[in-house]
């Protein structure tokens, strides 16, 4: 009898076997053939309208129904969506067919990213240099992680007799370096991103509207930013505009609603409302 090595419970030899096996293999050719497959050939037949070779800027509207894989490219890679998906696979499901378990998945795993690591630092295909740096570090991230296996499956006692470790604190250390050291290389990396997401809040604090209460018949607080004005329409109400003039925009930042005027006696009738 074989049993699935991830479920012992699970016999290989069972009736319905066959059945699962036809399935996988169907999700297979579709999913993980197919739709790499379908990407690559709805870009290829735009190709033209993706990178012109004129140098000018590609028209989206050539080609709407491939916008979403190619939107963060640069238009020479804009095939990078279907690399994209090939890494993915090859890193996440390929890798566990390599002899699992072995020295021989890890140095794979370690010799693939090292090939991604240097075809994005030298490509560079983001538009964005924020995305091209976070694709970068996310590769070293495996890639130390990789390297931090592969030294956690060699028995370096076996190697050098003067080596004494402990294969549990090696595990340790391991864990602590994955977990510390990429996140502060992609906060290294990610630096000048940081600095203006940052001076962005710094911005949106220092323009802030501050409440405070009103008069009138109202309770509740009106908050107004520097660029509105207050416009009385009607006795007792009042209404915020938008102003359009960059030159209006030193206008009060706070208002109060009028007081309602008086009408207790005939008097009164010749007073103005109080503003």
């Amino acid at each position: 009898m074989r049993y699935l090595r991830k479920d012992l419970t699970v016999s290989c030899d069972a009736p319905d076997r066959p059945t699962w096996l036809l399935l996988a293999g169907l999700g297979v050719v579709i999913y993980v053939i197919g739709v790499p497959a379908f990407y690559m050939q709805a870009l290829w037949r735009v190709r033209k309208h993706l990178n012109p070779r004129d140098g000018s800027n590609p028209n989206p509207e050539n080609f709407p129904h491939v916008t979403f894989l190619t939107a963060i490219y640069k238009p020479r890679f804009f095939w990078w969506e279907v690399f994209e998906l090939i890494r993915k696979l090859v890193q996440t499901s390929i890798i566990v067919f390599i002899v699992d378990g072995s020295l021989l998945q890890a140095i794979f795993m370690i010799t693939f990213t090292m090939v991604v690591v240097m075809l994005i630092n030298e490509l560079k295909p983001y538009i964005s240099e924020d995305a091209n740096r976070l694709a970068y570090v996310a590769q070293w991230q495996i890639l130390i992680v990789s390297f931090l296996t592969l030294l956690y499956r060699v028995d370096l006692s076996e190697i050098d007799r003067n080596v004494v470790y402990d294969k549990k604190t090696m595990l340790d250390v391991s864990i602590m370096i994955a977990c510390f050291l990429a996140p502060g290389l992609a906060l290294f990396q990610s630096r000048r991103a940081l600095l203006r997401f940052f001076r962005f809040l710094a911005h949106k604090t220092r323009n802030s509207c501050c409440f405070r209460p009103c008069c009138g018949r109202s309770a509740s607080p009106i908050a107004l930013s520097t660029n509105s004005k207050i416009v009385e329409e009607e006795p007792g109400e009042v209404a915020v505009e938008r102003l359009g003039d960059s030159s209006e925009r030193d206008a009060p930042s706070f208002a109060q609603l009028p007081r309602p005027t008086s009408s207790t006696g005939a008097g009164d009738s010749n007073k103005g409302d109080v503003a």
